[in-house]
């Protein structure tokens, strides 16, 4: 099923439901605005066309009209009014009889107009309006293509929420990664550095002390003493092969992190140079 469908549960949706209240509520507004705006007009039609009979009821109604009106603006207390100039008429209300009057007159004016309707229905369509079935002149249902419209834009949020939360995951991780690499890195290669400077200088004083056994080995002629020479020849040869390994991969370690400060891996450098030629030499001698 592509995301474009919806399923009955989509249409059951709380989004849906909402929308159907909201057009529900809308039809019951437009509904009440519409029989407003009937008896409006019918009023001002009143206002309009029996003012030359019963002015003084017109007069009063138009009032009401006028003051529903600035109230539905701004509501001004007395001394408001009569600062702008405005005048209250102090009667805002109908006596029973001027209302019984203007109901009879609103009646028999909207009858007069529901007449004239069905006439120019009638005379528009040879149909009798009664016949016909009423339509809603607007239709707030909800249509197929919004349903798919919510049922899509809540999958929207939900694969918002999932690419914040990614991303927030992703801030994370590089945050890490930059701790490890600000913080934990630089301490590891200053311990190994460390664990390279000592491991030189054991390789310093091990050759000193070949150095000077050798001295003392040929000085007291024993029988055993080229054999004994022989064996630490070959052990120094093999420290030589490891420590040539260790370099080569601090070496890669320093190209690697060349952000790290390898001053003491320059030391370690020269000093095994060092350590190399007086080996050489010392082999030479013997």
């Amino acid at each position: 099923m592509s995301d474009s469908e919806t399923t009955p549960s989509d249409c059951n949706s709380p989004q849906i439901q909402e929308l159907n209240n909201l057009r529900h509520l809308l039809k019951l507004q437009r509904d009440r605005y519409t029989h407003l705006q009937i008896l409006y007009q019918a009023v001002a039609d009143f206002i309009s066309t029996a003012g030359a009979l019963n002015p003084e009821l017109a007069t009063k109604v138009e009032n009401i009209l006028h003051e529903q009106s600035c109230q539905q603006v701004d509501v001004l207390d007395n001394e408001y009014t009569q600062l702008l100039g405005l005048r209250s008429s102090g009667n805002s209300e109908l006596s029973f009889n001027e209302g019984r009057t203007l109901r009879k007159e609103i009646g028999l004016i909207l009858e007069h107009k529901y007449k004239k309707v069905c006439d120019e229905f009638l005379k528009a369509t040879s149909q009798n309006v009664n016949s016909v079935d009423g339509r809603d002149g607007c239709d707030f249902s909800v249509r197929p293509e919004d349903n798919t419209l919510v049922v899509l834009k809540k999958k929207l949020e939900e694969q918002q929420q999932k690419y914040l939360e990614n991303e927030l995951t992703k801030e994370k991780i590089l945050e890490d990664i930059a701790k490890l690499r600000l913080e934990k890195l630089p301490k590891v290669c200053d311990e190994k550095i460390k664990e390279c400077q000592i491991r030189a200088q054991v390789g310093e004083l091990r050759t000193k002390l070949a150095c000077e056994t050798s001295r003392i080995d040929v000085f007291m002629e024993r029988s055993n003493s080229l054999k004994a020479y022989k064996e630490l020849l070959k052990d120094i040869k093999e420290q030589q092969l490891e420590c040539e390994s260790e370099i080569k991969h601090l070496q890669k370690m320093r190209e690697k992190y060349k952000q790290v400060a390898c001053k003491q891996f320059d030391q370690i450098l020269k000093s095994y140079v060092e350590y190399k030629a007086a080996l050489s030499r010392k082999v030479n001698d013997l």
